[in-house]
């Protein structure tokens, strides 16, 4: 983001957010959806090019046996 070779970025499913990361949110215009608001479908406007990272931890094991978390009461994929 700092050298701009991004235009835009998504970070889907954080959980721990703190000030610091807020500041650097707003600095470069992230776009954040943080994990309690994965609750049911998204709905992104992706018209134009976007990088989107996603945390692993918001995905339930149940469905994604590959993710860290042990969170249960994560999404399952298909959010």
């Amino acid at each position: 983001m700092e050298e701009k070779l991004v235009d835009r970025l998504i970070q889907v499913g954080l959980r721990t957010i703190n000030g610091h990361h807020r500041q650097q949110f707003e600095r470069f215009g992230v776009e954040v959806i943080e994990a309690h608001r994965c609750n049911g479908p998204l709905k992104l406007d992706l018209e134009t090019p976007v990088y989107i990272s996603m945390d692993l931890d918001a995905l339930d094991p149940a469905h994604a046996p590959a993710s860290p978390s042990g969170n249960r009461a994560a999404s399952p994929p298909a959010r």
